[in-house]
């Protein structure tokens, strides 16, 4: 990263922040790309940010519009892209970022910032890097990616894949416990923050959601229920797949009538046989979510594994519709009253049951959930901590 002790050209007497991301969109598709979108408007009411991701880069400022220009990445080969390794330290680093990110970061990071912000723990083996043209560097934790790919490991059914998934756990582990040691770091919930046990203290920004006022159209088939997310986030496609094999043929054996959607970005082969059976329609890449989830009546989260919290649940409490959901798939959402959301063991019997007795007597709480997540939840509220901190 090319830096200098002379400040490149911005608004005058703006502060500025760099954001190195593994994926950026103005569109985001997934609960990541969401949560990404929220830290730069966040970040840009205070700094002239500038956001470096594979795909090329953006800035935005105070009183400036959002700029998008092309990345100069040249990519490159196998033998480029695991030359990388030293620099990421990690197998999601290179799967993630790799030589294109690299690439734009150096093509367009110049001169000194004020604050560095890395986001993601894939990418946090460039923190030092990153550090070097920086007065101050946080890291943003979307999850604490060792114990995810740990939950991941201990399901995995392919001793291959088991192997790989534990070396890539002890990287992780390692890579945390440096930054964490070395850096302030942002997680989503307050159990990350105890998990990591970071010496500098962990700053908790839950997720959250864009704060608009959502108004249902009343079109709600009954018994309808939706899954959405990114259909190519390994936990989403294990968690979809159990759903189609392990609790979809209970729930239809009780309500035939019975549908669901899966919608989300990017679904492969697992998750397009996983919606063969009758009743669950598979709808890729819509380009908004917000009406495919007013089309439905509930939300669910069958999610086996996972980690900080699921955006997901928060977006079915804006639009107003019930959850059923595991365990797992609400950690880190404790603090949702419990008539708003379902949350159950992984027992495929229990949650057809739920799910089936819950659409039989809906519950009107849709306005109740509405107010509850805009109060608590809306991203200017979930991310303040952030900007406290770097306020000091």
């Amino acid at each position: 990263m090319p830096t200098t002790d002379v400040p490149a050209p911005g608004s005058a007497g703006t502060p500025r922040c760099l954001l190195v991301t593994k994926e950026f969109s103005t569109v985001p598709t997934s609960g990541g790309t969401l949560r990404t979108l929220a830290l730069l408007e966040t970040l840009a009411t205070r700094y002239d940010t500038t956001v470096v991701s594979p795909e090329g880069v953006v800035a935005k400022g105070p009183g400036r519009p959002l700029e998008e220009h092309p990345g100069r990445a040249s990519g490159g080969d196998a033998l480029r892209q695991l030359r990388t390794t030293w620099r990421y330290k990690s197998l999601s680093g290179i799967r993630t970022g790799g030589s294109k990110l690299l690439d734009n970061l150096w093509n367009a990071a110049e001169g000194r910032y004020d604050v560095g912000i890395i986001d993601h723990t894939a990418l946090a083996g460039l923190t030092d890097e990153v550090a070097s043209g920086c007065d101050q560097v946080v890291v943003s934790m979307h999850n604490i990616e060792s114990d995810l790919m740990n939950q991941r490991a201990q399901l995995a059914t392919s001793a291959k894949s088991r192997l790989a998934m534990n070396a890539e756990v002890r990287l992780l582990r390692h890579l945390e416990a440096h930054v964490a040691d070395h850096y302030p770091v942002v997680v989503c919930t307050e159990a990350d923050s105890r998990a990591l046990n970071a010496k500098r203290g962990g700053i908790v920004c839950k997720n959250g959601i864009f704060a608009g006022q959502v108004t249902p159209s009343g079109k709600r088939p009954a018994n309808s229920m939706v899954f959405s997310g990114a259909l190519d986030w390994e936990p989403n496609i294990d968690g979809i797949v159990w759903f189609s094999e392990k609790v979809w043929p209970l729930i239809r054996a009780q309500m035939p009538d019975a549908t669901v959607t899966i919608a989300g970005r990017n679904p492969g082969k697992e998750v397009t046989a996983a919606c063969a059976p009758e009743g669950i329609t598979l709808l890729a890449n819509p380009p908004v979510m917000a009406p495919v989830l007013d089309a439905h009546v509930m939300g669910i989260v069958p999610l086996l594994a996972g980690g900080g919290s699921r955006i997901k649940i928060l977006e079915y409490l804006a639009a107003g519709i019930d959850i059923v959901s595991t365990d797992v798939g609400a950690s880190g959402l404790e603090d949702i009253p419990s008539e708003l959301v379902e949350r159950l063991a992984i027992d495929p019997q229990l949650f057809a049951d739920i799910v089936v007795a819950r659409l039989r007597a809906p519950r009107d709480t849709s306005a109740l959930a509405q107010d509850w997540v805009r109060k608590h939840y809306s991203w200017d509220v979930t991310l303040q901590p952030l900007l406290d901190f770097l306020a000091r």
